[in-house]
């Protein structure tokens, strides 16, 4: 049980420091390709303002148009930026940046201008940006090129006295693509040792964190095992003692029914301890269980003929419905499992009433169904008739509470699962599935 917890807490301290790490590494790669751009933009302005002084175009017959930019898509569609062309902000902060940085003034057609500082640009004039440029005056976008090369892009319209002016300028973007992937292996690179770094470490918190809890569940178990044991000995002698002394009386004494009251309750005790040394013995993993191939059909008909006699006396059909099938367990317990579903039906099956036992092969598993027309069990009480000593509306009369604790429990305890369906007034059925035996 602690090994599962252990393994759970683990994984959710390993999910929460990933998250953690795919946040950081998330935003340094969204601050670092922010940071490119930002620079980016920044220089392709100053290539634009330097190429319009050289051109002549100074803000004394130039005018400043605001810059739509589009950010990163390929549409060129986006919010506008303002910025000014003759400014003098930042005349040194980006000269770095104008080297890798093309100029080509163009007219409306997309055609080159021919003036002395025109060049030629590596990549053709993009009709989509003059468009925008014509309608709101500036246009900043990125284009991406059949190769998948990636290009920024700012046009900018400059109003002369001889006519509109287009000024175009541009940067590759390989380089910081390249960076860009580099940096995104050395975080994945990064996060990989890190993960593994946090999931030693969060096995190692994991198990810290429950040593106490596991000393506290060993020292309980202990105390029910050594309990019970002790128990069983004074109940022993009591029902020894009280059978003695039933012995001695005549048939017609009054204290008769007295002593048969203690034999009684001596039996419903003696029962409840083994099952609380049977529970601790099964939590603490110490159940000895001889997994063979087993005989369905064999193991039912042996439990099911002491309680067809009993079925009879009160009137309730017991039937069995058997496919040869063989699983893996533990004979006795399977023995004792079937035990109580056979003993829970006859407790809340009304006489005029049937039972059903059957095997059968399904899925790749061997199963054993036991279905009865009872009482059934209310929705609210199913999610708790495995839980020990719990007992609802339909299981309100005898018992300990604890037989479907223990059913469930053996049943774990040989790899296999069990399941309870019931509806008030229609009945129930738990069904049984152990791995099957090839």
């Amino acid at each position: 049980m602690f090994s599962r917890l252990r393994l759970r807490l683990t994984l959710l301290y390993l999910l929460v420091a990933l998250l953690l790490t795919a946040l950081i590494d998330g935003g340094v790669y969204a601050l670092l390709r922010y940071s490119f751009q930002a620079s980016t933009d920044q220089a392709l302005q100053r290539k634009v303002e330097l190429g319009a002084q050289s051109l002549g175009l100074t803000a004394a017959n130039a005018t400043p148009q605001a810059v739509t930019s589009a950010g990163d898509s390929e549409e060129g569609e986006g919010t506008s930026a303002a910025f000014n062309l003759s400014g003098d902000e930042g005349e040194d902060r980006y000269d770095a940046e104008l080297a890798p940085v093309f100029l080509v003034p163009l007219d409306a057609q997309g055609n080159l201008v021919s003036v002395t500082a025109g060049a030629a640009a590596p990549v053709a004039p993009d009709e989509g940006a003059l468009k925008s440029a014509t309608e709101s005056g500036s246009d900043l976008r990125t284009l991406v090129e059949l190769d998948g090369s990636r290009y920024r892009l700012l046009t900018t319209r400059v109003t002369t006295a001889s006519g509109d002016v287009y000024l175009q300028a541009g940067r590759s973007l390989a380089d910081q693509d390249a960076i860009l992937r580099r940096s995104l292996f050395g975080m994945l690179a990064f996060s990989a040792v890190t993960t593994l770094l946090l999931g030693w470490g969060s096995w190692l918190l994991a198990g810290r964190s429950l040593v106490p809890a596991q000393a506290a569940w060993e020292r309980q178990q202990a105390f029910v095992a050594n309990a019970s044991h002790e128990l069983r000995a004074p109940l022993t002698l009591l029902r020894a003692s009280a059978e003695v002394a039933g012995r001695k009386l005549p048939p017609d004494s009054p204290s008769r029914p007295l002593l048969d009251d203690v034999l009684r309750e001596t039996d419903a005790m003696a029962r409840l301890v083994e099952d609380l040394l049977l529970l601790s013995r099964l939590d603490a993993g110490a159940l000895r269980l001889d997994i063979e191939p087993v005989d369905l059909v064999g193991v039912v008909r042996d439990v099911g003929a002491p309680f067809e006699r009993v079925a009879e006396d009160r009137g309730i059909r017991l039937e069995v419905d058997t496919t040869p099938v063989i699983a893996l367990g533990d004979r006795a317990r399977l023995r004792q499992v079937l035990l109580i579903l056979l003993d829970n039906a006859l407790r809340y099956v009304p006489a005029g009433g049937w039972i059903r036992t059957s095997t059968a092969e399904a899925n790749g598993q061997a199963v054993i169904a036991v279905s009865d027309n009872g009482a059934g069990i209310a929705p609210e009480h199913l999610p708790h008739v495995f839980d020990r000593f719990y007992r609802g509306d339909a299981q309100g009369s005898g018992g300990s509470g604890l037989g479907l604790s223990i059913a469930r429990a053996v049943v774990r305890a040989m790899h296999g699962e069990i399941h309870l369906e019931s509806r008030p007034g229609e009945g129930t059925r738990v069904t049984v599935r152990l791995p099957i035996a090839r």
